[in-house]
């Protein structure tokens, strides 16, 4: 289920807040590990269905896949400083995938 690997990626994501900014900034295999992570939100977003994507529109769905592709075709022009903003939002996207999730199990 693509809501499964788009809060696997999320977790990971969260994992790289929990060790900071500073530590993110100075190690590039934390920084290109983050970026694989927002590749595959935006990959598995993609596939999420148009009415899971109205039901939550909490999530950037259109964001998440739009990054993705930018980090993929224009990686030169990547901002660490937005990547960090990103990874500092995780929580909340992690919850909201989280409901998505929960409402999926309660409907199947």
């Amino acid at each position: 289920m693509r809501i499964a690997d788009m809060e696997h990626a999320a977790a990971l994501l969260d994992d790289l807040r929990l060790a900071g900014k500073e530590r993110f900034v100075s190690d590039r295999t934390l920084q290109d590990a983050a970026i694989r992570r927002f590749e595959v939100l935006g990959e598995a977003a993609g596939h999420v269905s148009k009415k899971t994507r109205e039901a939550f529109p909490e999530i950037p769905w259109a964001q998440m896949r739009g990054f993705s592709s930018f980090a993929k075709h224009e990686y030169w022009r990547v901002d660490l400083d937005r990547v960090w903003q990103a990874i500092e939002e995780t929580p909340a996207l992690r919850r909201s995938l989280g409901r998505v999730r929960l409402n999926h199990q309660r409907t199947a």
